[in-house]
């Protein structure tokens, strides 16, 4: 009878054990870079891994966990563990995502955090514009004027302790 228990835990034992596979992967954008940092993790779980900077990954996982890669500024992916151990996984990159950052000066913030007005002027139109000086160009380009002067201010970078700009 104890013979036989024993035999029952090691049959039960290994069978855990063998359902535990190590899966491993590469994560790139879709130009073939790797994507640095991006989180993989088995969903419902709180097991999961980052990238390296080769944008590889290592992952203990159960057949039939669903496993998610997500990067920020790319469209998160899902696959289903089988009996694959490598999992190549090759990222989109989130063009609405993109679409809602908004470069200022020296920093960034997401648009709708963004107080004031805005305008954009695609690089083209500042190059054929000929002027002394880029604010110049963007003002001529931009309804940024008040009738009483241009109307522009760029703020000093910290790092050189300089006045604002204005225009």
């Amino acid at each position: 009878m104890k013979r036989t228990l024993i035999i029952i835990l090691a049959l039960c034992l290994g069978t855990v054990l063998a359902a535990q596979n190590r899966i491993t992967g590469t994560v790139v954008d879709a130009d073939s870079y790797p994507v640095i940092g991006a989180g993989v993790m088995i969903k419902g779980t709180s097991k999961g891994a980052v990238t390296d900077g080769d944008g590889k990954f290592s992952l203990e996982a159960v057949k039939g966990d669903v496993v998610t890669v997500s990067s920020l500024g790319y469209v998160s992916y899902s696959f289903t563990v089988s009996d694959k151990t490598v999992y190549d996984v090759v990222l989109q990159v989130d063009s609405e995502f993109l679409d809602e950052v908004v470069v200022v000066g020296y920093d960034t913030q997401k648009k709708v955090n963004l107080t004031g007005s805005v305008s954009s002027v695609p690089s083209e139109r500042i190059s054929e514009r000929a002027t002394a000086s880029v604010t110049s160009a963007l003002s001529e380009l931009t309804s940024c004027q008040s009738g009483k002067g241009d109307n522009i201010s760029l703020p000093a970078s910290p790092a050189t302790q300089e006045r604002p700009i204005r225009v």
